[in-house]
């Protein structure tokens, strides 16, 4: 990020988000009762904080894995609430369930200075900058388009099932490609949009965190 961009609170992403089809992994905003949600959702979880200049959370300490019970949760919580107090902008904490087992994937969406919009997928998680296996392009584009990007990438068979995995829903995966593609398109404010890791198992397409850039200025 730079002076002139901030991110998304993650309220604001996933609503954004939603408008193009686009639906996170069954997260919610949590508040000082837990109470509701332990009844609610299924130990174990995933606690996140989100802050609208922190674009790494786990760097800063802002993901808690893990936690199997009301008491850790509780811990959690206040341990997160006591490291973002005072910082600005809107900042929230999330849950989230225990992300699936499967093949981490990235998807995302950027303002190229020279050609515009152009979206990027390839193997994600923490290791994504490094390994570098991801493929380009312009956008917007159409289905058919996006399955031809899918087929350029070089790891393509990981998509066809490996080693027990069930094969991804190729049209499902480009279907998400082009509503990226049209979101960056249709918002000249936005500058970058990461999905990562999108997981890849026997429940489909598994979407577990998002960030989202824009102009400072805007009023998303």
């Amino acid at each position: 990020m730079t002076d002139n961009t901030r991110l998304l609170s993650w309220s604001e992403a996933q609503a954004l988000l939603e408008l193009y089809g686009v639906a996170m992994n069954g997260e919610t905003i949590v508040k000082a009762d837990l109470t509701k949600l332990t009844k609610k959702y299924a130990f174990p979880h995933v606690l996140k904080g989100y802050s609208a200049f922190i674009a790494h959370k786990k760097e800063h300490g802002l993901v808690r894995l893990g936690i199997n019970n009301a008491e850790e949760l509780s811990e959690a919580y206040a341990e997160l609430a006591a490291l973002m107090k005072g910082w600005p902008g809107q900042n929230e904490i999330v849950l989230q369930p225990t992300a699936p087992q499967g093949i981490e994937l990235v998807l995302g969406a950027r303002r190229d200075q020279t050609f515009g919009p152009v979206l990027m997928f390839g193997l994600g998680g923490t290791l994504v900058e490094v390994l570098n296996e991801v493929v380009f392009a312009m956008a917007p584009l159409d289905v058919q388009a996006a399955l031809a990007m899918l087929e350029r990438w070089p790891r393509r068979r990981l998509l066809d099932g490996y080693r027990g995995w069930p094969a991804v829903n190729r049209p499902e995966l480009a279907g998400l490609l082009v509503n990226l593609g049209n979101l960056i398109n249709e918002h000249a404010e936005i500058q970058e949009i990461d999905l990562n890791p999108v997981i890849v198992g026997p429940n489909g397409l598994v979407l577990i965190d998002v960030r989202v850039t824009v102009e400072n200025s805007s009023i998303i």
